[in-house]
């Protein structure tokens, strides 16, 4: 998000929601809930943009830049999206530490993969 609005607006974002303007958070840590919610409500009301508006805009570089080179790997291994969910989930579990899967796949079918979050994180 930095990139996209420049570093003025995410440092004024990061003060806002109380935090420090050189806070970095790397890929392996852990940010709670509430860090998150304050510092997606602080980048809202400078940009004057709605909620929907930013998730989109956050989404659009997650998926289009980000995870293209962070996931390739996953992605070239991958046959198809119930693979790949599943092989992201045993990525997050190495990096965190964490012993139990956060994602739980059952598959009626193969068109229609139930997607279970057993995440338990508190804000």
């Amino acid at each position: 998000m930095r990139k996209k609005y420049g570093k003025e607006i995410w440092e004024k974002a990061l003060e806002k929601a109380g935090l420090d303007k050189d806070m970095t958070v790397i890929p392996t840590q852990s940010v709670s809930d509430g860090i998150v919610l304050g510092l997606v409500n602080s980048l809202c009301e400078i940009k004057g943009i709605s909620l929907s508006e930013l998730a989109d805009t956050f989404g659009d570089y997650w998926v289009n830049v980000y995870s293209q080179r962070i996931y390739k790997t996953f992605y070239d291994e991958a046959n198809n999206a119930k693979d790949f969910l599943l092989k992201m989930d045993s990525v997050h579990r190495i990096m965190t530490k964490k012993r139990k899967s956060l994602i739980r796949i059952e598959s009626p079918n193969l068109i229609k993969p139930l997607l279970f979050n057993n995440s338990r994180i508190k804000g």
